[in-house]
């Protein structure tokens, strides 16, 4: 939250998939540019969506939608955030999701992507995409999901 009494405009920041590679020494990825938009008076919410990071669970489109929607809701019962401006920013798959949320959810006032894909397509094959997600630890489970094309 900025220093200064709010309420604030929210935004609501949506990273796409990892790249299954350590991050590069001294790139500030998305903890600083949380900090940036604090700064300059937004009420910022980062998460890793289900399956990345310290997230549990596993990957599942929708289920980063479903996500989104929890993080709009409790970023719209904040006291300190100005419900008429409230935001989504993505990026890559995370981009693909705010614009579907934001399609969605008439509380968001707007959306900023970069790199969104239009189509699921570049991903290959649901086959080999499971493979993929599994490599880099997206899908955790060894059961999940219960068929590969689903």
């Amino acid at each position: 939250m900025p220093a200064e009494q709010g309420p604030h405009p929210g935004l609501i920041l949506c990273h796409g998939l990892p790249r299954g590679l350590p991050p590069t020494p001294g790139e500030p990825g998305y903890p600083e540019l949380t900090k940036r938009f604090c700064t300059s008076g937004f009420a910022v919410l980062f998460f890793n969506f289900r399956g990345t990071g310290e997230s549990q669970g596993n990957f599942d489109i929708l289920g980063w939608a479903r996500d989104l929607k929890a993080a709009v809701d409790y970023l719209w019962r904040r006291t300190e955030v100005d419900r008429a401006h409230l935001y989504v920013l993505g990026s890559s798959a995370g981009g693909a999701i705010a614009i579907y949320g934001a399609a969605r959810d008439q509380r968001l006032a707007g959306v900023v992507t970069w790199a969104a894909p239009a189509h699921w397509r570049p991903l290959g094959d649901a086959a080999g995409f499971l493979e993929h997600a599994r490599n880099i630890g997206i899908i955790r489970d060894p059961s999940y999901p219960p068929s590969v094309y689903e």
